[in-house]
């Protein structure tokens, strides 16, 4: 069952075919501005949120990837439930900080509703999420049409180029062969420009658009 419609506005996953937009514009979609007020699960309450925080700062030092321990976790907005019913995880975008590291590191991580079990979802190096300076906008879309939300995020990183700074998008589906049961997917953030982040109707757009022009039915995961 598809989470219920928010203020918000989204996209589509896993239906076969690509929905018309007005139908995309209905599934659910939130930016990390917004409350998860009305959606598939409550909000979380101050307690809860310090609770997470601590959960993912736990997960973080204890990851091979971080140069911890000492992390220090800011969620980017609201985390918000994957889906309505028993199986719901919930999906927290954070960056994580060490008092004697420079680099900032932006992530998506799982949780299971007591916190007990939390992962990060895995990320190519490539991705730029482990020297990132800015996570956000972030918006919670079902992007294949499987009923849960998944991940769309801007990140600001240091151009290799010119050394501006620039935004890119990052897209996490939802997947159950993955251990975390999310992925990266690099060919859904490929279609997506700092423009496309304009709002969570835009991205939409442009994610059906390419699946449509592309010939798929749902983005695959991998870089």
């Amino acid at each position: 069952m598809a989470p219920a419609p928010t203020r918000s506005t989204s996209t589509s996953r896993r239906s076969g075919h690509v929905r018309p937009l007005r139908l995309l514009v209905a599934v659910v979609a939130l930016a990390t501005a917004c409350a998860w007020a009305d959606g598939p699960g409550p909000a979380l309450g101050g307690p809860e949120l310090q609770r997470l925080r601590a959960a993912l700062a736990a997960k973080v030092d204890a990851s091979d990837e971080m140069p911890g321990p000492g992390a220090r976790v800011t969620l980017a907005g609201q985390p918000v439930w994957s889906a309505a019913g028993p199986d719901r995880v919930l999906l927290s975008a954070f960056t994580v900080r060490f008092a004697k590291v420079t680099n900032t590191y932006c992530r998506v991580g799982v949780s299971d509703p007591s916190f007990a079990k939390v992962e990060l979802i895995p990320l190519p190096p490539r991705a730029g999420n482990d020297a990132c300076l800015h996570l956000g906008p972030v918006y919670w879309l079902d992007v294949n049409g499987d009923g849960r939300l998944d991940a769309v995020h801007g990140v600001t990183v240091t151009s290799n180029a010119n050394g501006a700074r620039v935004v890119e998008a990052v897209v996490y589906l939802s997947d159950p062969a993955s251990t975390t049961g999310y992925c990266y997917s690099g060919a859904a953030s490929a279609q997506l420009t700092s423009a496309s982040l304009a709002s969570a109707e835009v991205v939409a757009k442009k994610l059906a658009a390419a699946k449509k022009r592309l010939q798929l039915t749902t983005f695959p995961c991998g870089s």
